[in-house]
């Protein structure tokens, strides 16, 4: 992957520095690259989206509208799909480090039939921790008692208390991550959030208030942000196309469990 399509990579160092860092992608290429241009648009996406999973090491990814057919994961990737009406969306974790739980899962759609969430606990096969991932697509629209509901009962169900949240929120920079975050019932005190990047969308021109796509969490010490084809290349200049980001968090020994959404 060109180096090209990363910004203020220079915060990483300072969080990798000590403890270990789990490493979170949230993107929305939007349905016209796939549909209005799957020979161009679409297959740089999917090439673009195996890069990224190889090259960053990354350990789950929420995709959002990844249409004209279903990812082709990795070797060693596998991944969950959700769709609600012409919605879409697809979680994407490393197999090698996380096995599904058959206890605590949940999926749905957010707003009637529409906007899609999966809610699925994983193991880590490496030390039994836990992580519950939800990958999702907000509404614009401020309806969440439906995800709020599906990740209490995981909650409940897994037990682990430790969130992170990974989405297309569809909302402004006048809206933090906190508050985004009590909206799905997280109300702790401090919250570890990528960087208000605006990343939708090409045909808008990429408005500073449109900081649409979040990773945010309520552990962990540090939380760095990449964004992903800051410089625009020529096949992503389609419609609704976003930007994507990268989080990775320092999550210290990571002795405890962890509930991610």
């Amino acid at each position: 992957m060109s180096q090209s399509l990363w910004l203020r990579s220079a915060l990483l160092p300072a969080v990798l520095a000590a403890g270990e860092v789990l490493t979170f992608l949230q993107w929305n290429p939007h349905w016209q690259c796939f549909l209005k241009d799957p020979g161009n648009c679409g297959l740089n996406a999917r090439a673009a989206l195996q890069s990224l999973l190889e090259n960053e090491q990354v350990d789950f990814a929420n995709i959002v509208e990844f249409e004209g057919g279903s990812v082709d994961p990795l070797p060693g990737w596998s991944m969950l799909e959700r769709r609600c009406s012409e919605d879409l969306v697809t979680v994407l974790y490393n197999a090698s480090r996380w096995q599904p739980s058959p206890v605590a899962s949940s999926s749905g759609c957010m707003v009637g039939a529409d906007r899609p969430f999966i809610v699925q606990e994983f193991e880590s096969v490496l030390d039994g921790d836990k992580v519950v991932v939800v990958g999702s697509h907000f509404p614009h629209t401020q309806e969440r008692q439906v995800l709020a509901e599906a990740l209490r009962t995981v909650q409940e169900a897994g037990g682990a208390q430790q969130v992170v949240l990974l989405a297309d929120t569809n909302q402004p920079s006048t809206r933090s991550s906190e508050r985004i975050m009590r909206a799905i019932g997280i109300d702790d005190d401090t919250i570890f959030s990528t960087d208000l990047e605006p990343t939708c969308c090409f045909n808008s021109g990429f408005p500073a208030a449109y900081t649409f796509d979040r990773i945010a969490s309520n552990f962990g010490q540090a939380m760095a942000t990449q964004v992903l084809f800051d410089d625009m290349p020529p096949w992503a200049r389609i419609g609704e196309f976003h930007k994507g980001i990268v989080g990775k968090l320092n999550v210290g020994s990571r002795q405890s469990k962890l509930v991610v959404v």
